[in-house]
């Protein structure tokens, strides 16, 4: 009970003030209305406890993207929710998507929350794309794309999330032609003779240019 109160309160530091720096071990302490050392019996230090705070967020995040995924038949409209879910998340908890995601630090349980909640769900996605001849397939191929989407999506919202002030247009637009330009070019890249398929590629990626409303 006091450990979900701790998160709670660390939470809510992070988002009021969008500094890790002013989340302290002894603010937490006092928002919760316990001293430190009782922070420290579930906590080792103040990295641990943030770290545990964006697992919590990255939860919800691969809650999200389920939600949104699921109201989708089509895999590629179903990988597409995913991407947005997705950036809708960092853009709405800057700080912890920097902390789990912009920082170089050890391992720890916002990596594994990531990993089995949010990457497991988008690679699942894009089996489902494969299957449906929207992707080439190859020995590990899924994987590989799962990763470079997951890096051009990443991309994107992490230069939202630094740098809001460059022109970047209807952010909403943005992100829609990210995705399905990403989209394109893995189905493509690395097999030159998928372009002689090209009218047969053009009818399993026809949602991508013939839907243009952002769900």
């Amino acid at each position: 009970m006091l450990r979900a109160e701790i998160l709670a309160a660390a939470m809510d530091l992070l988002t009021s003030t969008g500094r890790q720096e002013d989340v302290s071990v002894r603010a937490v302490a006092q928002l919760v209305g316990v001293t430190a050392p009782s922070i420290y019996m579930h906590f080792k230090d103040k990295d641990e406890l943030l770290d545990a705070v964006c697992a919590e967020q990255f939860a919800a995040l691969g809650r999200a993207m389920e939600e949104e995924a699921a109201t989708k038949t089509d895999p590629l409209e179903r990988l597409l929710a995913q991407g947005r879910a997705y950036v809708r998340f960092a853009l709405a908890q800057p700080e912890h998507y920097r902390l789990s995601t912009m920082i170089s630090r050890k391992p720890g349980s916002v990596d594994e929350m990531i990993q089995d909640t949010c990457f497991q769900q988008l690679l699942a996605t894009v089996e489902k794309c494969t299957e449906a001849g929207i992707f080439p397939e190859s020995p590990g191929s899924n994987v590989h794309i799962g990763f470079r989407l997951w890096a051009a999506t990443h991309g994107v919202a992490s230069l939202l999330v630094t740098k809001p002030w460059l022109p970047w247009g209807d952010v909403d637009d943005l992100v829609e032609q990210m995705l399905r330009a990403a989209v394109i070019g893995n189905a493509v890249a690395g097999r030159p003779e998928r372009l002689s398929e090209l009218q047969d590629l053009g009818a399993a990626l026809e949602p991508l240019w013939a839907k243009r409303s952002v769900s």
